[in-house]
Parts: C-alpha cells; sequence; structure tokens
C-alpha cells in the first residue's frame, strides 16, 4: 500500500498513477519538447526536498519498499551505494549466502566478490556477512540481521 507524507499528497490526488510490473508508482507525462515519458512517484517526492546532487544520483528507498515514499524513506544515492541496499536472490533466504553443491549442511558467505568462509548454518553465514556489510557499506548496507 502506497505510503507518501501529507506534504506530498497532492502529487497523487486526482492524477494517474500507476504501479509497473517492478512495483514502483509512475505515471506517463509529457515533455516540451514533444517526447513522452515516465516519470516516478519517488523521484518526484525527492525534487521537492532538494536537487538531484549529479546526473549519476539514483533514488533509494532505505527500507528496500517501494511503495514506502515518504521522505524520511528517501534518499539520493551513487550507483555503488544503491547496489548495496539489494535484497539477496537466492535459495538460503539470506542476503551473501549460499549453500555449497557438495553438502547440505554447510553455507558459505561473501560479499563484494570476499570469501569469509564456511560456516554450519545459514544463521551464521548471514551474521558474518551482516559484519562485513556493516564495515564495507555502512549506512547503506541492507543487512540479514538489521536489529541485532
Amino acid at each position: 500500500m502506497l505510503q507518501l507524507d501529507t506534504e506530498d499528497r497532492d502529487l497523487v490526488e486526482g492524477r494517474r498513477w500507476h504501479v509497473n510490473a517492478t512495483g514502483y508508482w509512475q505515471r506517463y507525462t509529457h515533455k516540451q519538447n514533444g517526447r513522452s515519458r515516465y516519470e516516478f512517484l519517488h523521484h518526484v517526492v525527492l525534487a521537492r526536498i532538494g536537487a538531484r546532487p549529479s546526473a549519476r544520483h539514483q533514488a533509494d528507498h532505505r527500507n528496500g519498499d517501494v511503495e514506502d515514499n515518504r521522505r524520511s524513506n528517501l534518499r539520493w544515492v551513487t550507483p555503488s551505494q544503491n547496489s548495496w541496499n539489494t535484497r539477496g536472490r537466492n535459495g538460503t533466504g539470506y542476503k551473501g549466502v549460499y549453500q555449497l553443491k557438495r553438502s547440505p549442511f554447510t553455507f558459505t558467505a561473501q560479499i563484494a566478490k570476499r570469501y569469509l568462509g564456511i560456516y554450519p548454518t545459514a544463521e551464521a553465514a548471514a551474521r558474518a556477512y551482516d559484519q562485513a556489510a556493516r564495515q564495507l557499506g555502512g549506512d547503506y548496507a541492507r543487512l540479514n540481521f538489521p536489529h541485532a
């Protein structure tokens, strides 16, 4: 469900926004030069806060929820910083953790192409990943156990 600050509600009221295939809110706009394009809600909200620092900066949802477009959840980041805040895409359920094929009860952790070791459980490997992610990614790192 869309989350938006009160001062930004005028952006969506009476306007045609829709959710695209990846879950982002967007609308079809017309440019002055006659070309049309899609405009993302989180970009419009961020532009109200402050201008994009450079053309290479990207909009980021701090908590990873693309429906949460509150100002406190949005920030401009570099592509490198944005890559730290991605979800893991593997079968273990943890970011940076992989099950070794040779043993069903052995897991490895790695981050930024750095091997962190072999662990007896996926949770132990995830905790090792989180420790390294805090050091390397700082505030931009998406952790497996953010409240630990």
